[in-house]
């Protein structure tokens, strides 16, 4: 409960700084304040639980002084004791509970591979949804392709069939290369936006992979034109 009294008076000070959306600051605090409720009415039911176990234990041995051994003694005992336990387990998840938070105050991202950021989805400070995407990475080194036939060129991709690749990045340089289709797609599907001809119309073709040139040095979303016997789109 400590360490959540701590990250709100952290959140306190950034949205003081405008670094932190006032948003975050009241999740905070309602987290702490839920908590510690939770906390004080638990440790109150627990408090109440061995109060209870004491004097009952109290009167038995008082009874059993002047009284033979009687069983619904111990019954009473027991259901107390089970009482306790309850809170007792209820406590330990709290613990657990303040323990996550703890964990999820600041959490660091790890890429799974080497590679580039191709793309930041949200900004700092901004308010993220649990599993939603932050960022993307994209493989430091290009090794294919990804090219779309229209249904007038599909039947004429076949892996190992010779291509020429055109890159004209810089108006005053053109590089063509040869490479080859390494891989055809078994079905047809969506061209990405950015390649249709017209927004407002969708594309479909079947997608192939041509092995990229180390000397072309492409970058991650690229586009680099494709001469075979028939234009394609890229």
């Amino acid at each position: 409960l400590e360490d959540l009294a701590l990250d709100v008076k952290i959140a306190e000070k950034l949205v003081a700084e405008e670094a932190l959306a006032p948003f975050e600051l009241q999740k905070t605090r309602a987290q702490y304040n839920a908590l510690a409720t939770k906390i004080e009415e638990t440790e109150n039911l627990l408090e109440q639980a061995k109060a209870a176990l004491e004097q009952t234990q109290q009167r038995r041995d008082e009874y059993i002084q002047h009284q033979p051994y009687h069983p619904s003694v111990d019954d009473a005992l027991e259901v107390i004791r089970k009482a306790i336990r309850v809170q007792e387990k209820r406590m330990e998840e709290l613990v657990r509970e303040m323990e996550s938070l703890d964990r999820r105050a600041e959490l660091e991202l790890k890429a799974p591979m080497d590679g580039v950021v191709s793309g930041i989805l949200h900004r700092q400070a901004e308010v993220v949804l649990a599993g939603e995407p932050i960022l993307t990475i994209a493989e430091g080194d290009i090794t294919d392709i990804i090219a779309y036939a229209d249904e007038s060129m599909m039947s004429e991709i076949r892996e190992g069939m010779v291509v020429q690749l055109i890159k004209n990045s810089e108006p005053s340089k053109v590089q063509v290369e040869s490479s080859e289709v390494t891989y055809v797609g078994p079905v047809v599907e969506q061209i990405p936006v950015q390649l249709w001809l017209n927004p407002n119309i969708p594309q479909w073709g079947r997608p192939f992979l041509i092995k990229a040139p180390a000397q072309m040095k492409l970058i991650a979303g690229e586009r680099v034109g494709i001469r075979t016997r028939r234009k394609l789109k890229i």
